[in-house]
């Protein structure tokens, strides 16, 4: 895993590195930390090196980037899934940190067992993206990971899997399709149609409007029993962490 910390004050910034490095050292967690005092410095990198967890302060001393917040959204823009975690002095901007699908919001000084905690957490979320389905397209086997999947819909009896950067035809069954899917963040919501709830921005009356701007229709028989499911999704995330603040 590729952990990036960005943190002005490098006495912090050491602090958690030794915590980091103890937790390793203890199960055996491979890592590689890069670190930065300045927000345009990680972006300039964040193209280049692929981060799994970014490690964040809200005061940075930034000629471009008024704090860390800002520093986020800018590495949202390029990336959904990367784990960002908020190590700061204050709980001032703790909601702000909702914006950006923060994993947490430490408050300093923090514990070892809080960053224990955290890695756990982390190491878990890391397992997760690398599953996979593997389907036929063209009577090639192909592996889609579940994290890249924006949705799943029937068309003239083919299967189109909608990803971030492109659309796999197969002819499994959207049930078989179903089945791979099952136990994860997946909602059947109509008839014709699997969509992944991460990339959901918002629910309307007859349709969930995706990040990606497209939109998915909500089977009518059994609207509220879909939304309720995906207002729990919504609930649960907040309450597994996003955003803890410690």
């Amino acid at each position: 895993m590729n952990i990036a910390i960005c943190d002005s004050l490098e006495s912090d910034m050491q602090v958690l590195i030794d915590m980091i490095k103890k937790y390793c050292n203890n199960y055996s967690f491979e890592i590689e930390i890069f670190t930065y005092k300045n927000g345009d410095k990680l972006l300039s990198d964040f193209t280049l090196v692929n981060f799994q967890l970014i490690f964040l302060d809200i005061y940075i001393d930034d000629k471009i980037y008024s704090n860390g917040i800002e520093i986020a959204k800018q590495i949202r823009i390029h990336d959904e899934k990367c784990i960002i975690v908020f190590v700061t002095s204050s709980k001032n901007h703790a909601l702000d940190a909702f914006e950006v699908d923060a994993m947490q919001y430490l408050i300093k000084p923090v514990s070892y067992d809080k960053i224990k905690r955290l890695l756990d957490k982390c190491q878990n979320e890391f397992s997760n993206s690398m599953r996979f389905i593997e389907v036929y397209s063209k009577g090639i086997s192909m592996k889609i990971l579940l994290k890249d999947i924006y949705y799943i819909e029937v068309y003239d009896k083919t299967c189109l899997i909608h990803t971030s950067t492109h659309i796999t035809k197969t002819c499994s069954s959207l049930k078989k399709l179903w089945d791979l899917l099952s136990g994860s963040s997946f909602l059947r919501c109509h008839r014709s149609y699997i969509i992944n709830m991460f990339y959901i921005a918002s629910m309307l009356k007859i349709d969930f409007l995706l990040k990606n701007g497209d939109k998915v229709p909500i089977r009518k028989d059994k609207a509220s029993i879909i939304k309720q499911i995906y207002s729990d999704y919504c609930f649960e995330q907040i309450k597994i962490g996003k955003v803890d603040v410690d």
